[in-house]
């Protein structure tokens, strides 16, 4: 807890009064996620939390049970990530990686980055796009409702919102597939077979270092996200290695003191 407090001072303490506040209301943990209602997987979940931890245009590679990626139940799981960030590579491994461990699900890698400012405006134009086309197919009908039900306030209001729950099914099936439609983009997928270690622990032929080089240049040639360059250095000082400004970082400082 100390080592918390440490690296993040008060906010961390707000935090944590915050969550034992709502565990002693009998608050559900679930209801702090915008999946919770959706799934109480700790994958899932976790993955949530790692999205939100990440910086506009952030990276990230988490390993997950291959299901999160497949399962026709977790539909609305795929959604809200996709809403919120471009896939990058999903990578199928063997089982065998983690069975000296003890897991018996099959997993899978799944490297993401999180929208940047234009890409969220990019996806979210897109989104308005698709439920306006949906309103203007529904207008009419609507039209139709108010001229023949003005009359019987109870009936009109249960016909708009029998219309209300077609257009969010409409824009759920339909209409997802015209967003990703608009908003495409390359996913590489790859199949495994040798992930360096057996069933039994033993080392074994690695396919992710191919993978992993493969990847380096797919990235680069379509300038997926550029390389931070870092010029570091580092340096005892009273027997404590630390890390040394480089000489162009010590000339913005000096500048900007000037």
């Amino acid at each position: 807890m100390l080592h918390y407090y440490e690296r993040y001072g008060i906010e961390y303490l707000q935090k944590l009064n915050q969550l034992n506040d709502d565990i002693y209301k009998k608050q559900k943990v679930l209801d702090r996620f915008k999946l919770g209602k959706v799934s109480g997987l700790t994958e899932v979940l976790f993955m949530e939390r790692c999205l939100n931890l990440l910086k506009p245009g952030g990276r990230m590679g988490i390993v997950l049970p291959e299901g999160v990626l497949n399962n026709s139940n977790l539909q609305k799981v795929r959604d809200f990530f996709e809403s919120s960030a471009k896939i990058l590579l999903i990578t199928s491994i063997p089982q065998d990686v983690f069975i000296a461990s003890g897991a018996t699900i099959k997993p899978s890698l799944l490297f993401f980055k999180k929208f940047t400012k234009e890409e969220e405006k990019q996806y979210n134009d897109i989104v308005n796009q698709v439920k306006k086309e949906i309103d203007e197919k529904y207008k009419i009908e609507i039209l139709e409702i108010d001229n023949k039900l003005s009359n019987d306030k109870k009936a009109h209001q249960k016909a708009l919102k029998e219309i209300e729950k077609q257009k969010e099914q409409e824009f759920e099936t339909i209409g997802r597939e015209k967003i990703k439609e608009l908003f495409d983009y390359q996913i590489p997928i790859v199949q495994v077979e040798k992930a360096g270690i057996t069933t039994t622990g033993a080392k074994c032929e690695n396919e992710l270092v191919d993978v992993a080089n493969e990847f380096k240049t797919y990235r680069q040639e379509n300038n997926l996200w550029q390389d931070n360059k870092l010029d570091v250095s580092y340096k005892l000082v009273n027997n404590n290695l630390v890390r040394a400004l480089c000489h162009s970082c010590i000339i913005k400082i000096s500048k900007t003191l000037c």
